[in-house]
């Protein structure tokens, strides 16, 4: 009978357990479905054995026992029984979420040559952006490539790099669209996305990977990373793209009606959180004007930041980020005004 109600709980908690991960099935690998229910029989057998040897030895003991003896002896087992109930209680659920919960979240950063570029003098918004976070409270990990559309950085392998790191508590912002509208098929690049946020294909033989693929819609990829990272419980963030430093009677070049909406649409349509980046930066150089946009932020091109240029898209970025409702990320943004935006 004591084994029965020792046992119950645990039998209660693994119910508890069981519906806590159908209903977020999504987030949970196998991995550590295994871990929780390998942890729930090693718990039974412990009780189980636990129970069987005091089942065993407490007649034996108490029939040697004096009637005082028996007393305190069954009054101390009482208290040892009392304790152990509220043991089998504890659910090794909520130890994983308390684990989960204390577990240092990263922030993956992915995108092209505007978030992350290697050539001297030139930098992305990605690598100084850590500067405006608490690293102490979150990682920070720059995985954007230069040249990369949506489509490869998914075809060539990155976003898998990613997705193998990927892990509940976590964040993706990602922007895409400088290269999304290059050639679909060349031997060189071969790197463009079909416009828009259809489901149209077009089936190639791509000549430079000498390989046949089918290739979506800019919308499409997008809507991919933003299922991928919600279903490995991590939170997606779509920006769209950084403006370029293209001047026209004194307002900036936006991408409102091509790559910029359609960020916005890939966002909505599959529930993730959205800065208009392109339109925060847009604004920031018209008020700086374009000779000091020019001097400060940009070099030989028009895309491509100085480190200057890419702190200030940082700042814009986490200027973003704080305006977004209920987005988890803001919480691990520094609290300090952010001096570029002044």
């Amino acid at each position: 009978i004591l084994a029965s109600i020792l046992i119950f709980p645990v039998n209660a908690s693994e119910n508890r357990s069981r519906s806590r991960s159908q209903e977020s099935v999504e987030i949970i690998s196998p991995q550590r479905r295994r871990e929780r229910g390998g942890f729930a029989e090693k718990k039974r057998a412990f009780w189980q054995t636990l129970c069987a040897s005091f089942a065993l030895f407490a007649p034996l003991r108490l029939r040697r026992l004096t009637q005082q003896s028996a007393f305190f002896f069954t009054h101390h087992c009482l208290i040892v029984f009392s304790l152990l109930v509220l043991a089998c209680l504890w659910s090794p659920v909520g130890t994983q979420a308390q684990q989960s919960a204390r577990r240092q979240p990263t922030l993956f950063i992915i995108g092209d040559s505007t978030v992350n570029n290697g050539t001297k003098g030139l930098q992305g918004w990605g690598t100084p952006i850590a500067e405006f976070f608490d690293t102490a409270r979150i990682r920070i990990e720059n995985r954007a490539r230069g040249g990369r559309s949506s489509r490869t950085f998914l075809t060539e392998g990155l976003w898998q790099q990613v997705l193998d790191q990927l892990q509940p508590g976590d964040f993706v912002l990602m922007q895409f669209g400088h290269n999304d509208g290059g050639a679909i098929n060349d031997d060189s690049r071969a790197r463009g996305s079909i416009r828009g946020t259809g489901e149209e294909t077009e089936t190639i033989y791509n000549l430079l990977t000498k390989q046949h693929e089918f290739v979506h819609s800019f919308g499409w990829y997008m809507r991919r990373y933003i299922a991928d990272t919600k279903a490995k419980g991590a939170t997606p963030i779509v920006l769209s793209l950084v403006a370029r430093n293209i001047f026209k009677d004194g307002k900036v070049e936006r991408g409102s009606n091509s790559y910029g909406k359609w960020a916005r649409n890939s966002a909505e349509a599959g529930g993730a959180f959205f800065i208009d980046l392109n339109e925060l930066t847009a604004r920031r150089y018209e008020q700086i004007g374009p000779e000091e946009t020019k001097s400060r932020y940009f070099l030989e091109d028009h895309t491509h930041t100085t480190p200057a240029g890419a702190r200030l898209n940082a700042a814009l970025v986490v200027k973003g980020v704080r305006e977004l409702k209920n987005c988890p990320l803001d919480e691990f943004a520094k609290s300090e005004p952010v001096n570029e935006l002044k």
